[in-house]
């Protein structure tokens, strides 16, 4: 769920002692408070999303690399289903976040039908 950027610093600020000890943690802030979380902590940083080109509003790999982020998130099920981002554009994304040295994370969903979500107790 969307947390705002005072409740993301009350988040971290009562697990960052729990975490254990050279276990890598992503946090993968809303764009607009990427600034905001660099340098902070201990985490690593990653963008929730990347755009393959200079379009208002998105955020292309080499403009995330100038802002110190290491990994983005690519694959998203809102973005497929309500922008309609196909394979083909996410795969596109995937070798521009490799090619300017961000790691792509892959977000897969599974879809099951009532009886295979009766039988797991999804």
């Amino acid at each position: 769920s969307y947390m705002e950027y005072n409740e993301v610093l009350d988040f971290i600020n009562n697990i960052k002692d729990n975490i254990r000890r050279g276990l890598d943690v992503i946090i993968c802030p809303s764009s607009i408070y990427l600034p905001y979380y660099k340098g902070k902590y201990d985490f690593k940083l990653g963008s929730q999303n990347v755009y393959i080109k200079n379009i208002t509003g998105e955020y292309t790999s080499k403009s995330l690399k100038s802002m110190g982020v290491n990994y983005v998130l690519v694959g998203h099920f809102e973005r497929k289903q309500y922008l309609h981002e196909s394979n083909e554009l996410i795969n596109l994304k995937i070798k521009d976040a490799i090619n300017n040295n961000i790691i792509p994370i892959v977000v897969a969903f599974l879809f099951f039908s009532s009886k295979e979500k009766l039988l797991f107790k999804i």
